[in-house]
């Protein structure tokens, strides 16, 4: 298009605060310089974030449950079922960094079944999915 190799520079001022878990989408809204008003409403456009490298926790995103109390991941400690509450800081698609409530290195259940309570025993098929620090 016209601008295909235009740059234009802003700053993330508000988001929606709350992930559309369908979509897997958070929405925001950005201020930037538009003097010569080459972006005009409803138009579509690429746009790269650059971030802070962070200390977060990495789990895979179909570790999170989603329930009435917040976002939780079920945790195995000695083939026994725990759900820790937890904080997303950044849904990257496939992965998720949690700001709290994990720590790295302990193993996280991943497409867990609702009828999988607290304290349940279960068997662990493949150990290499744990939590990582990144």
């Amino acid at each position: 298009g016209e601008y295909a190799n235009r740059i234009f520079k802003g700053k993330v001022t508000r988001t929606s605060k709350s992930i559309d878990q369908r979509a897997r989408t958070l929405r925001v809204e950005v201020d930037l310089a538009n003097d010569d008003r080459a972006l005009v409403p409803g138009m579509y456009v690429q746009v790269a974030f650059n971030l802070k490298p962070t200390s977060f926790v990495h789990v895979p995103a179909s570790a999170l449950l989603f329930r009435t109390a917040g976002p939780q991941v079920a945790v195995i400690d000695n083939g026994t079922v725990k759900f820790k509450d937890v904080t997303i800081a950044r849904d990257n698609g496939n992965f998720v960094e949690l700001a709290s409530g994990l720590s790295p290195g302990e193993k996280v259940a991943l497409n867990i079944s609702n009828q999988i309570a607290e304290g349940d025993r279960v068997t662990v098929r493949d150990e290499s999915k744990t939590a990582e620090a990144k």
